[in-house]
């Protein structure tokens, strides 16, 4: 009788045997089949084969293709003398004269968010990417929302996050607000 190797295995699943054991001849040779390079001989497109489609390569239309794959960075946007048809509008070329200023996010667009609450409707409206004077950002906001709405509004400053955020989905009352202002 050949001698036999113990190989022990651990479990990854929790089970009530903490390893299993396997037993396989002592001579018998690596566990694993050496590659054999004869059986996908027919997947490349170097043989050919009448199992698999036949290729051809046009020349002169890549730029066909160059057109589907995504642009490594964000273009700079178009200019505008109005609204976009989407409703997208350009920045001012000059900053307000204001103590905050709100950067557009990479793609061009002002950065309001509305965060949801999984247990129940609750919605924050969220302004981010502030520089400058968060409070005054605030205060002006804040005045301008409670003017809408006709009662007051719940609001929250982050410092370190730089954000502000107000109770309710004013995402567009407040996109329109910063609009008016330049940014």
């Amino acid at each position: 009788m050949p001698l036999l190797r113990l190989t022990r295995l651990t479990r990854v699943l929790t089970t009530n045997c903490p390893a299993l054991y396997i037993s396989r001849p002592v001579g018998s040779g690596p566990p694993y089949k050496p590659p054999d390079h004869e059986a996908n001989k027919g997947v490349w497109a170097s043989s050919e084969s009448p199992d698999y489609t036949q290729v051809e390569e046009v020349q002169g239309h890549w730029h066909f293709v160059e057109r589907l794959l995504p642009l490594r960075v964000v273009p700079e946007p178009p200019k505008h003398d109005r609204p976009a048809p989407s409703g997208w509008r350009p920045p001012l070329p000059e900053a307000p004269p204001l103590p905050y200023f709100v950067r557009r996010s990479r793609n061009h667009l002002l950065p309001v968010y509305v965060h949801s609450e999984i247990r129940g409707p609750r919605f924050i409206t969220r302004v981010r990417n502030i520089e400058g004077d968060l409070w005054a950002l605030h205060n002006d906001l804040k005045k301008h929302l409670e003017g809408l709405c006709g009662k007051e509004v719940l609001s929250q400053v982050h410092e370190l996050g730089s954000y502000v955020g107000f109770k309710g989905c004013l995402e567009e009352e407040v996109k329109e607000w910063l609009y008016s202002k330049g940014f």
